[in-house]
């Protein structure tokens, strides 16, 4: 009997010097502990949005996209469906215009003489991507720099459609504040 004993005991030992030990979460029962937990959640909730506010908002974006991937598809959809309908937009511009830009910027130029620094065609009053409304304009916008004034540019519009000038707009350059202000 007693070796039968001792057969059982020596592995009853030997599981015990190798026990597996499991983490749960202490069920709560105690209010106090209850409390203290709550509080250390909330703490940790204003750390997170501690974060959140320091960070810059193009951080802040980024970490959404890398916890969220609902999120990080849902705005790729958007620029997919964003990139289309510029595409769309485009088109019906190419399409509407009759006056290549080469011409507007003569006409630009005539109006106004110095280096182009930019020309766009664009277009006001748009019924939806694609289709403009009765009352909307093609125009090609080309900015042109002033020889006499450092900084100072004219803004033409011309009509695309049939090259007359719609508008002449001077900008002139930012004051620049002195150090002291």
């Amino acid at each position: 009997l007693f070796a039968v004993s001792l057969l059982l005991l020596v592995p009853c030992v030997a599981a015990a010097a190798f026990n597996m030990r499991f983490e749960m979460e202490p069920s709560v029962q105690d209010p106090a502990q209850e409390q203290r937990l709550k509080e250390t959640d909330k703490e940790k909730q204003k750390a997170l949005e501690l974060r959140a506010r320091e960070m810059n908002p193009s951080d802040a974006l980024k970490e959404k996209i890398a916890r969220e991937p609902a999120f990080a598809a849902e705005l790729e959809r958007r620029r997919e469906v964003e990139l289309e309908m510029r595409a769309v937009r485009q088109a019906a511009l190419v399409r509407l215009a009759r006056v290549n830009m080469d011409q507007a910027i003569q006409i630009a130029t005539s109006q106004q003489s110095g280096k182009v620094l930019s020309a766009n065609l664009d277009a006001k009053g748009w019924e939806e991507p694609g289709k403009l409304a009765k009352d909307g304009v093609v125009f090609y916008h080309v900015e042109i720099a002033d020889d006499a004034i450092e900084g100072a540019s004219t803004h033409v519009f011309v009509n695309a459609v049939d090259g007359t000038i719609m508008k002449t707009e001077k900008q002139l350059p930012r004051k620049q504040r002195s150090p002291q202000q």
